[in-house]
């Protein structure tokens, strides 16, 4: 198994609207890209 990290910093700008419609592409990813068996998404509080 092989496993990618991707971390990702909004702009202050950014509206929760676009970032969860970038949630929900990335979400897709296992639907259509052979391999990819999982995509896990989480919020850095810190």
């Amino acid at each position: 198994m092989i496993r990618h990290i991707l971390l990702i910093q909004f702009k202050p700008t950014a509206k929760e609207a676009d970032i969860l419609a970038l949630m929900s592409l990335f979400e897709a990813i296992p639907s259509k890209v052979d391999g990819v068996e999982a995509v896990e998404w989480g919020i850095n509080d810190s």
